[in-house]
């Protein structure tokens, strides 16, 4: 946890960075402050817990969240995928992936308003957890392009998301 909330720069998309910036290394104390302080990263609530099981495997796995938001979308527009075989046959680690026999109960007309695997994976994410304290989706957010524009999602928790989810992030860990 303590990575998460002071070592930003460990996962920070590169489009946070400014030119000079992204010549320091990960482990900058410098650059690691200059994210905390330029981002206004605040600190968590007191006495906060993380007692949500989403939450606890987003936090376990925050490396790879990045790969297994774009697993989520990927398998959420499946279906417009398979249509587009270039996209498919340039990611062999999502074609696998969307190839699982995997549910979700999420509607194909609210899936057709995006396209961008990435950013739908991360709407996804997002609801799955309940509460997110603002201070970790903040962070979370860093870990994604600084233009990407989530789409409006209203999904509800069920077993089968999160076994999504739980998934997503596997192949992420062992697909890399």
């Amino acid at each position: 946890m303590l990575d998460i909330l002071y070592r930003p720069a460990d996962y920070t998309h590169p489009t946070y960075l400014t030119g000079h910036l992204q010549e320091y290394t990960c482990r900058d104390e410098l650059l690691n402050f200059w994210l905390i302080s330029h981002y206004q990263l605040e600190d968590l609530p007191a006495h906060w817990q993380a007692d949500d099981k989403v939450l606890l495997l987003v936090l376990t796995h925050w490396e790879h969240m990045p790969s297994a938001a774009h697993l989520v979308g990927g398998y959420l527009l499946r279906a417009q995928l398979l249509s587009q075989c270039a996209v498919l046959m340039a990611d062999s680690r999502l074609l696998a992936f969307i190839s699982l026999p995997l549910f979700h109960h999420i509607p194909s007309p609210i899936l057709l308003r995006s396209i961008d695997t990435t950013a739908l994976g991360v709407a996804f994410i997002l609801s799955q957890i309940h509460p997110l304290p603002f201070a970790l989706k903040k962070r979370l957010l860093l870990s994604f392009p600084a233009d990407i524009k989530l789409p409006q999602l209203d999904i509800v928790r069920t077993p089968e998301h999160f076994n999504l989810l739980k998934t997503a992030i596997n192949y992420a860990i062992h697909f890399e």
